[in-house]
């Protein structure tokens, strides 16, 4: 019998964000948003011998699209302080869908925010090998499994 090797396995999603960091000095204190691009690659072996696959790629879509797309896209995203919180009570009154974070939302907060929750719904035999997040065509934040050990 042939022993399966380790494989990589990416699926590339996008979604519209808005968020402001408070407190900020620059111009990402003001409101604003992204075409956020984000790359997921999960590494494991082939896990069903019939179909020949690690893990179908519309099941990796499903588990981030729960857990990440869906609650974030089109979404305004500010720190859960006391101004974040007033924006967002202002905002909500006229409709915008908000998420308060206990972070400042930058690319690399979010990106590990992204980490920690798309581990948690990964199954037992797939483990998480890197996370891009792209917050504009030529800036982006990367993770990866091997630098944390």
């Amino acid at each position: 019998m042939v022993e399966h090797p380790l494989l990589r396995i990416t699926k590339k999603f996008s979604f519209e964000m808005a968020h402001a960091i408070t407190g900020y000095p620059g111009k990402c204190s003001q409101i604003h948003g992204h075409s956020y691009k984000m790359r997921v690659t999960i590494i494991g072996k082939i896990s069903d011998k019939d179909s020949g696959m690690v893990i179908d790629f519309k099941i990796l879509k499903d588990l981030i699209t729960d857990t990440i797309i869906t609650p974030y896209d089109h979404k305004f995203v500010i720190e859960d302080t006391g101004e974040g919180r007033e924006v967002a009570v202002q905002m909500e009154k006229i409709g915008q869908k908000v998420s308060l974070c206990p972070f400042p939302p930058t690319t690399e907060n979010l990106l590990i925010h992204f980490v920690n929750k798309i581990k948690t719904v990964l199954p037992e035999h797939i483990h998480l090998h890197s996370v891009l997040l792209q917050e504009t065509d030529n800036s982006y934040a990367e993770w990866y499994h091997e630098d944390q050990l």
